[in-house]
C-alpha cells in the first residue's frame, strides 16, 4: 500500500509540472485564446491538488481518507493519468519555448482539436479529483440553480452525475487491464459467424441426447469431430449463442477460442488462455484482485509478458469463482503446431481438472487428437439435410431472375444440391456460388448435372470455382488474382482497407493514388465465393481453411510470381516520399500514419518475409534502395517496433541507430546484405543497445545468416551489448537450438558468460523452459550447473518459478546442483514450484525424497510450500506435504497467516477442507490484523470455503479483526448478498455491531450502495437506520454523498420525517462547500475584509456553487444556524490569519461557505 508521504510527493510532483506548463504557456503569445483556456483550467485543478497534498500530509493510517487516497495514487490511478497527461502538454510546450530562447519565431503547438482533447482530459481529472474530496455534486447544484424541480428530483441528478464519473473511472482503469491481457478478440468473430448463420439451423445438435447430457452435467466433455467442411465453426457458434441466452446466471462463466490456420503467431498458449480468462472476468461486475495484481506485477517488470503458469494460475482461481464454467475450443486441428497443440491441450486439462469445467472441443478427424478424447462424449459434425435446406432457401434471393421466379426449379436446385454434398456444409456453399451466373433453366439444370459430389468433389469445386475466375473479362481475371495471390501467402489476416492499399501499389510510384482503390464488394464479387469479409473484425480471408490449402498445393503453378510481386510492392509502398520525414515524433502521429497508410503496418513487418529464397534476387535491388535510404528505413523500423513483434531490443525505441544490416538479419536476407557489405556498411555495426545484427539473428534463430556473418573477420562472435548480453545469451533464451549448437562449438565464445544481471545463456534457456537447449549448454564443460545471478537465483530456481517439470527434474539428477539454495527473497526451488506448478507429485517427490532439501523452509514472507500450493490450491501437492511428520500444518509467516488462511483467502474449499482434517489445525486462528481465516474468505467472497469454516464448532462466526470489522461488515462492504444471507441466518451474528470508525454492516452497504445488502439488513428488528458514526454520519448521509439512489430511497423510508430531509441536504452541500474550501486555500491567507458576500461572489464566479444555492436553504434548520452562529467569528479568524493549521483552515472555509448558505449573505458574518 502506498504510504501517505509517497502519494503527498506524487501530487507534489503534479504541481510541479503544472506549474511549468503555466510558465511554458506564459512563455508564448501566439494562439491567445486557446492559451487562456488551457491556463484557466490546470490552474482551476490545482486548487483540488493542494488540498489533496495536505490531507495526504496530514494523514494517519486507518484514517477514512486512506483507501481513497490510495486509489487516486495506484499505478494506474488518475494522479499517475493525470500526470501523464500534463507531461505530453509540457513536452510540446517546451520545444517551442526553446525556440524563443533559440531567437526563433514561437508557435502554439496545438491545433484547436488538440486543445479540446486536453481540456476535456483536464476537466475529467479535475471532476475525479472533485469527486474523491467531496462526491461532486454539479448535477444537483445546477437543477437547484433552475429551480423548476422537487428536492427529490435534485436528489436524482446528483445521483446521476456521481455515478457517471464513477463508472467512467472505473471502466476506463478496467478496460486497460483486459486490453492488456491479450489481443484476441474471439466475440469480434462469434459475432461475426453469426451474423453469417441461417435462422433455425444446428438445431439437431441442441436437441440431440449427447449434448443435453453434456450442458445438463457439470465436468462433462463433448468432443465433436467432423469432416472439412461440416459447418464445425458455426455450430460451435450456436452452441455459444445458446449457452448465453440459456445460461443467463452470474455463477456460470462461458469462454471461447477460435484455433485459425492463418493466426498462428497470435495464437500461442498464451494469448489464448488470456483470452478466455478475459471473456470470464469481463462478465464480472468488476476485475478481480487476482487479475489486478497480474497486471501490476508485470508492470513492475517493466511491462514484460506474462508466463503460461502465471495465467493458468489466475485462470484457476477466477474459474473457482464460477459454479459452472463452460469452455469452447472450435477448430483444434487447425492449431498446427503440434508442440503447441500439445501445450495448449495440456493446459486444458488442467482447467478440466477443476471439476466445475465443461469442454467442448470441434476438430476434423485427426488421430492424435481423436486419441485424446477417447472416453468423451462424441457427436459427428455433419451438415444435416433440414440445415441445409433452411440455408438454401434464406440464399435463393442471390440467382439469377430464372431461378427465383421458378418454384420448380428452386426446389430442383435445393434437392440435387442436398444429394451432392454428403455432409459438407460448405460443398453446398460453394455450390450455389456456382449458379449465380446461369441466366437460363437449361444452363442451370445443366450445372447442377455436373455438381462434384462428396467429399472427393471439394478440390473439383474449387477446380470449378478458378474455371469461372479465368472465364471472366481479362481486368477481373488478374485482379482476382491479385486478390488470391496476396490472401493466401499473407503472413496474417488482412484488413479490407490493407488489401484495397496493396493492390493499390504501383511500382515505381512514389505515392499511393487514392484513385486506384478498389471497392471491397468489387473485390469480392470477382473471386467467385472463394474470398469474403468478415465483418466485425473488418478482415478479408479465404472461405474455409481447405480453401488455402487447396492455394497451398496450386499456388506456386497459379500463381508463379506473387511472392516477388507482394514483396516489391510492401518495398515500394515503404518508399512512398510521405516516408521520409523517417520517425513519427509522438505515438499520436503515429497512430495518425498508420491509419492514413493502411499498408504500412503489413508491409514493414512482412516484406522480407515474401523476399526468401529464389525472390531475393528479383528483389534485392529495390530492397538495397529501401535499406540505403536511412529516413524510410527508420519509419519502417518504428512501426515494427510499436506492433509489438519483438523488434530484438529491450524497448521500443531503437529505430534511430538500426543499419540495414540489421534489418537484414532480422529477415535472415543473406543475399541482400551482401549487397550492403559491397556499399561499405559495417557487418558489426551496433544499434542503440550495442546489439550487433549477430546478435539480433540469434534471437530470430537465423543459423544461416549467422554463419554468413561469422565468416566475416571483423565480426565479434561473444560481443556484449548495453546489458552484457552475449549471441548466445539471446539465442539460448528464445530456443534457437541450431544458432546455440553453432556458438558454443566455437572457441572463442564463452557458454558461461554472466550479463549485467549476473544471468549465463543457461539462466536464460532455464527461466523461458527450453529443455534441449539447457540440455546443450550442461554438455559445455565451462558451463557452472549451478551458477548464481545477482538475486541468488540458481539455473534450477529459475526454471521452478517457470514451472518447467522437465527442466526442474533435469538439474535434480545432478550431483552438482544445490536443490535448496536461495534465491534473495528467501525462496528454495521447492517453494517456488509449490507456487509454480499443479499437481505433479512425481515433480515434489524429487524433491521430498532427497536429505538436502528442507520441506518447511520459510522464504522472506514466511511462507513456506505448504503455505504456497495451498494459496494455488493445488490438492495434489497439499496432500504429499501434510503426509510428511516434518511439516506444520499451521506454520505462520511474517503477516501471522496460516495455509489455511491461505487457502481461505483464494477460496480453495478442497484445500481447506484436507487442512481442516489436519490435527493441530486452528480453524480461527488469527493473523496479525486479528484477521481470521473466515473474515479473509468473506473479504474475498468466497462463499464455498465461508461456509465450510461456519461449520466448525471452534470458529467465531461474529469475531472482529484489527479494525473492529466483522464477517457480516466485511460481506456487506463489498456486496457479497450470498454470504450476507449466510450470516444473518446465524443467532451469534451481531448484525449492527460497530467497527473502530463506528461504522455499521449497514454504514457500509450503503457506502457501496449494494441494495440487496442493504434491504436484507433493513428486513431486520435489530437494525437502527438512524446510528451515527463517529464522524456523526449515518448510513443515510453516506449514501447521499455516494449518490446511491435507490438506498437513499429505501433508507429514507425508515427514517423518521424530517430527519431524512435534513441529513440528506446536509450530506449534499456540505461536501459541494469543500470544494470552494479548496479553491480558497489555494489562494492563500486572506488579511483583509472578507464578507459572505465576497464569499459567496467568488464561490459563483468560479463555477463551484450556482447562483441558486444561496437562496434555498435559509429556511430549513435552525439547529445548524445556531451552531454556525456560535462558532463563525473563531474560525473566521483562524481560517484566513495564515497561522492555523491546515484541518482548521479547511473547516473555517467550509463553515463560512455554510453559513452564507443558511444566513442572507448581504452582511458580514
Amino acid at each position: 500500500m502506498a504510504e501517505p508521504l509517497g502519494i503527498a510527493a506524487s501530487i507534489i510532483a503534479l504541481l510541479t509540472i503544472s506549474k511549468e506548463v503555466i510558465e511554458y504557456s506564459n512563455s508564448i503569445k501566439d494562439g491567445k485564446k486557446d492559451r487562456q483556456r488551457l491556463l484557466d483550467e490546470i490552474t482551476s485543478v490545482t486548487g483540488f491538488l493542494y488540498v489533496l497534498k495536505d490531507r495526504a500530509e496530514q494523514l494517519q493510517h486507518g484514517d477514512s481518507w486512506s483507501e481513497t487516497l490510495v486509489l487516486l495514487a495506484g499505478p494506474t490511478g488518475p494522479l499517475e493519468q493525470f500526470k501523464s497527461a500534463l507531461e505530453r502538454v509540457a513536452s510540446k510546450l517546451a520545444p517551442a519555448v526553446g525556440w524563443r530562447k533559440a531567437g526563433k519565431a514561437m508557435i502554439w503547438p496545438f491545433r484547436k482539436e488538440e486543445i479540446s482533447d486536453i481540456l476535456a482530459e483536464i476537466e475529467r481529472h479535475k471532476s475525479i479529483f472533485s469527486l474523491a474530496l467531496h462526491n461532486d455534486h454539479i448535477q444537483l447544484s445546477q437543477v437547484i440553480q433552475d429551480g423548476v424541480r422537487s428536492l427529490n428530483d435534485k436528489a436524482d441528478e446528483l445521483v446521476e452525475g456521481v455515478a457517471r464519473l464513477q463508472s467512467s473511472q472505473q471502466s476506463h482503469d478496467e478496460q486497460i487491464i483486459l486490453n492488456w491481457l491479450t489481443p484476441l478478440e474471439f466475440p469480434l468473430q462469434f459475432s461475426d459467424f453469426m451474423s453469417r448463420c441461417q435462422t433455425g439451423t444446428g438445431q439437431w445438435l441442441l436437441e440431440s441426447d449427447e449434448f443435453k447430457t453434456w450442458i445438463d452435467n457439470t465436468g462433462q466433455i463433448l468432443y465433436c469431430p467432423g469432416i472439412p467442411g461440416s459447418g464445425k465453426t458455426m455450430l460451435t457458434s450456436i452452441v455459444i449463442d445458446h449457452l448465453s441466452k440459456s445460461a443467463q446466471d452470474e455463477n456460470v462463466g462461458i469462454a471461447y477460442i477460435y484455433c485459425n490456420y492463418q493466426n498462428q503467431l497470435e495464437q500461442t498458449p498464451v494469448n489464448m488462455f488470456a483470452s478466455i480468462l478475459k471473456q470470464l472476468v469481463q462478465t464480472r461486475p468488476s476485475i478481480s484482485n487476482d487479475v489486478k495484481n497480474l497486471y501490476e506485477g508485470q508492470r513492475r517488470r517493466k511491462n514484460s509478458r506474462p508466463m503460461l503458469n502465471e495465467i493458468l494460475a489466475v485462470l484457476h482461481s477466477e474459474i473457482s469463482r464460477y459454479a459452472q464454467v463452460y469452455i469452447l475450443v472450435d477448430g483444434l486441428d487447425e492449431y498446427a503446431n503440434h508442440g503447441t497443440r500439445k501445450q495448449l491441450l495440456d493446459s486444458i486439462w488442467e482447467l478440466y481438472a477443476t471439476g466445475v469445467v465443461n469442454l467442448m472441443v470441434t476438430s476434423r478427424f485427426i488421430p492424435k487428437i481423436q486419441q485424446e478424447f477417447q472416453s468423451a462424449l462424441q457427436l459427428e459434425i455433419r451438415a444435416s439435410d433440414e440445415d441445409v435446406q433452411k440455408y438454401l432457401v434464406g440464399q435463393m434471393h442471390l440467382l439469377p431472375a430464372c431461378v427465383t421466379r421458378n418454384l420448380l426449379l428452386q426446389e430442383k436446385v435445393i434437392s440435387d444440391i442436398i444429394d451432392t454434398i454428403d455432409g459438407m456444409f460448405l460443398l453446398a456453399q460453394l455450390h450455389l456460388d456456382s449458379l449465380t451466373d446461369k441466366v437460363t433453366p437449361k444452363a442451370v439444370k445443366t450445372a447442377l448435372s455436373r455438381l462434384p459430389k462428396g467429399s472427393t468433389g471439394l478440390d473439383m469445386a474449387y477446380d470449378q470455382a478458378m474455371e469461372r475466375i479465368t472465364n471472366q473479362k481479362p481486368g477481373f481475371r488478374e485482379l482476382a488474382e491479385q486478390i488470391l495471390s496476396w490472401i493466401t501467402y499473407a503472413q496474417r489476416p488482412m484488413s479490407v482497407r490493407e488489401l484495397q492499399h496493396a493492390l493499390a501499389v504501383e511500382l515505381g510510384k512514389p505515392k499511393l493514388d487514392e484513385d486506384n482503390l478498389s471497392d471491397i464488394e468489387e473485390l469480392v464479387s470477382v473471386c467467385a465465393g472463394l474470398v469474403i469479409v468478415d465483418q466485425e473484425s473488418d478482415t478479408v480471408r479465404l472461405v474455409h481453411y481447405t480453401t488455402q490449402e487447396y492455394f497451398e498445393r496450386i499456388r506456386l503453378n497459379r500463381f508463379p510470381g506473387a511472392q516477388e510481386n507482394i514483396s516489391k510492392s510492401c518495398l515500394t509502398y515503404l518508399l512512398f516520399d510521405a516516408f521520409e520525414e523517417a520517425r513519427c515524433p509522438s505515438d499520436e502521429e503515429l497512430k495518425t500514419r498508420l491509419q492514413h497508410y493502411a499498408l504500412l503496418d503489413y508491409a514493414a513487418g512482412h516484406w522480407g518475409s515474401h523476399a526468401h529464397d529464389n525472390v531475393e534476387l528479383g528483389v534485392k535491388s529495390l530492397a538495397l534502395e529501401f535499406l540505403t535510404s536511412d529516413s524510410n528505413m527508420s519509419c519502417s523500423v518504428q512501426v515494427i517496433e510499436n506492433a509489438g513483434r519483438n523488434l530484438p531490443g529491450y524497448g521500443h525505441r531503437n529505430s534511430e541507430s538500426v543499419s540495414g544490416v540489421h534489418v537484414c538479419a532480422y529477415f535472415d536476407l543473406e543475399e541482400t546484405a551482401v549487397g550492403l557489405l559491397e556499399l561499405n556498411i559495417k557487418p558489426d555495426t551496433e544499434d542503440s543497445n550495442g546489439r550487433t545484427p549477430l546478435s539480433w539473428a540469434a534471437e530470430r534463430g537465423h543459423e544461416a545468416f549467422a554463419s554468413f556473418l561469422l565468416l566475416r573477420a571483423n565480426v565479434k562472435v561473444d560481443s556484449k551489448d548495453s546489458k552484457g548480453r552475449t549471441p548466445l545469451s539471446w539465442a539460448a533464451e528464445n530456443g534457437q537450438e541450431a544458432v546455440v549448437r553453432m556458438l558454443i562449438e566455437r572457441k572463442d565464445v564463452d557458454a558461461d558468460s554472466k550479463d549485467s544481471s549476473g544471468q549465463t545463456p543457461l539462466s536464460w534457456a532455464a527461466v523461458q523452459g527450453h529443455e534441449f537447449v539447457v540440455r546443450q549448454l550442461l554438455e559445455c564443460e565451462d558451463v557452472v550447473p549451478d551458477s548464481r545471478d545477482d538475486r541468488n537465483r540458481s539455473p534450477l530456481s529459475l526454471a521452478a518459478t517457470r514451472g518447467s517439470e522437465a527442466l526442474m527434474m533435469l538439474f535434480l539428477e545432478r550431483n552438482d546442483v544445490d536443490p535448496d539454495s536461495k534465491n534473495d527473497r528467501g525462496q528454495t526451488p521447492l517453494s517456488l514450484a509449490s507456487a509454480a506448478t499443479r499437481g505433479s507429485e512425481a515433480l515434489m517427490m524429487l524433491f521430498l525424497e532427497r536429505d538436502d532439501v528442507d520441506p518447511d523452509s520459510k522464504n522472506d514472507r514466511g511462507q513456506t510450500p505448504l503455505s504456497l500450493a495451498s494459496s494455488r490450491g493445488d490438492g495434489n501437492v497439499v496432500r504429499l506435504l501434510l503426509s510428511r511428520d516434518d511439516i506444520s500444518a499451521e506454520s505462520r509467516d511474517i503477516a501471522g497467516r496460516t495455509p489455511l488462511s491461505w487457502a481461505a483467502l483464494e477460496g480453495h474449499e478442497e484445500v481447506a477442507r484436507q487442512l481442516l482434517e489436519q490435527e493441530g489445525v486452528k480453524a480461527d486462528s488469527r493473523d496479525d490484523n486479528e484477521c481470521t481465516p473466515l473474515s479473509l474468505a468473506v473479504g474475498r467472497g468466497q462463499y464455498a470455503v465461508a461456509k465450510l469454516l461456519l461449520e466448525q464448532e471452534d470458529v467465531e462466526a461474529d469475531s472482529k479483526d484489527g479494525n473492529g470489522r466483522t464477517p457480516l461488515s466485511l460481506a456487506a462492504a463489498r456486496g457479497w448478498e450470498d454470504l450476507v444471507k449466510l450470516l444473518l441466518t446465524r443467532e451469534d451474528v451481531d448484525a449492527d455491531s460497530k467497527d473502530k470508525w463506528g461504522m455499521t454492516p449497514l454504514s457500509w452497504a450503503a457506502v457501496i450502495g449494494n441494495i440487496g445488502v442493504v434491504g436484507q439488513l433493513l428486513a431486520r428488528d435489530d437494525i437502527k437506520v438512524d446510528i451515527e458514526d463517529i464522524f456523526g454520519r449515518t448510513p443515510l448521509f453516506v449514501a447521499t454523498t455516494q449518490g446511491h439512489e435507490d438506498v437513499i430511497k429505501l433508507l429514507t423510508e425508515r427514517m423518521p420525517e424530517g430527519e431524512k430531509i435534513l441529513q440528506t441536504v446536509v450530506g449534499m452541500y456540505t461536501d459541494r462547500a469543500e470544494a470552494v474550501a479548496g479553491a480558497a486555500i489555494n489562494a492563500g491567507p486572506y488579511t483583509g475584509d472578507l464578507s459572505f458576500m465576497r464569499l459567496k461572489d467568488g464561490a459563483v464566479e468560479v463555477g463551484m456553487v450556482p447562483e441558486g444555492l444561496f437562496d434555498l436553504l435559509p429556511e430549513l434548520s435552525e439547529k445548524l444556524e445556531s451552531s454556525l452562529q456560535n462558532t463563525a467569528d473563531e474560525l473566521y479568524a483562524a481560517g484566513f490569519s495564515g497561522v492555523a493549521p491546515v484541518e482548521a483552515r479547511e473547516d473555517a472555509v467550509l463553515l463560512l461557505l455554510a453559513a452564507a448558505e443558511y444566513f442572507p449573505y448581504e452582511q458580514g458574518s
